[in-house]
């Protein structure tokens, strides 16, 4: 399913500042990176949906995480970081 979801996102533009990240002792995938707009952040949620991953939101790797910032936003600084 993540391969396909990456494969997706990876043909819009405006994915271009994220990507999918494991951890390495329990393989929990999520999206890390940067998006413009709100709506940006709806439309990839729509497309893991599409890709089959319907947990209804993309960070990770904890409940709590922000891994998807979007600045201007309250999703403008991360919570944990991965990079």
């Amino acid at each position: 399913m993540w391969d396909r979801i990456e494969k997706e996102f990876r043909k819009d533009s405006k994915f271009q500042n994220i990507k999918i990240v494991s951890t390495e002792r329990k393989k929990i995938y999520f999206v890390s990176g940067t998006l413009e707009f709100e709506t940006d952040l709806y439309r990839l949620i729509a497309l893991a949906n599409e890709c089959g991953i319907n947990r209804g939101h993309l960070d990770g790797p904890y409940e709590d995480s922000i891994s998807i910032t979007i600045p201007g936003t309250n999703r403008a600084k991360r919570s944990h970081k991965f990079d």
